[in-house]
């Protein structure tokens, strides 16, 4: 089975007769197949689909690695924790932005001694690269660092439109799941951008933001 008739076809319900298509590909010689197979598997919460992510953030491409990281954060555990922090020291920007947003989701559900030993352990990482950063920020927000808010607040009219996208996107996840306090920073820096001139890009992150709060007031 090729992968568009994967992802047309696959269910949980019929996903066990399909391990060895999706071992195949998962080996395949074409990168798009690997990349298309990493952000499908995260849709089947089950051990192989996570086995196989696993093995995919040890893939010899950098987005390979950055779609099958980004799925695993679906999937809780020590086993994607401890991929999430060995990819935060690749070399590729993308790929430590959302192994950073891995660790901080998969953290998030660990006990209060664990979760401040990975807070610790990702605030002495000195990240360069603004699009990193704010996804560095996005997982130390999740593990318990409320200040965190105003820095990447901060920071968003400093960024390129990318980054400010990246920034509202953040904004928009960590929302639901943050502190009462939190929410009116977010609150109050979305009522002071609305007569801002955005592009559509931006424009599009920031509606997707409001509709958030929208949706939690």
């Amino acid at each position: 089975m090729m992968i568009d008739q994967l992802e047309e076809n696959l269910t949980p319900g019929n996903y066990a007769e399909h391990t060895d298509e999706i071992n195949r590909l998962a080996k395949s010689r074409d990168m798009f197949y690997r990349i298309r197979l990493a952000d499908l598997l995260c849709r089947f919460p089950n051990r192989h689909a996570k086995e196989t992510l696993l093995a995919l953030t040890e893939d010899t491409s950098y987005l390979v690695q950055t779609s099958a990281i980004d799925s695993l954060s679906v999937f809780p555990g020590d086993d994607t924790l401890e991929a999430a922090m060995r990819l935060s020291a690749s070399r590729h920007p993308l790929v430590r932005g959302y192994a950073y947003i891995c660790a901080g989701m998969a953290g998030c559900l660990f006990g209060d001694e664990k979760r401040t030993d990975l807070r610790n352990e990702l605030s002495v990482i000195r990240e360069a690269d603004t699009f990193a950063k704010i996804c560095k920020l996005e997982s130390l927000i999740r593990l318990g660092d409320k200040k965190q808010i105003n820095l990447m607040i901060s920071m968003f009219d400093r960024c390129n439109y990318r980054n400010q996208c990246a920034i509202l996107n953040s904004l928009s996840d960590l929302y639901p799941s943050i502190s009462y306090s939190a929410q009116k920073k977010i609150l109050q820096f979305c009522k002071r951008l609305a007569d801002k001139d955005m592009c559509e890009a931006v424009q599009e992150a920031y509606d997707r933001l409001t509709y958030t709060l929208a949706n939690h007031l």
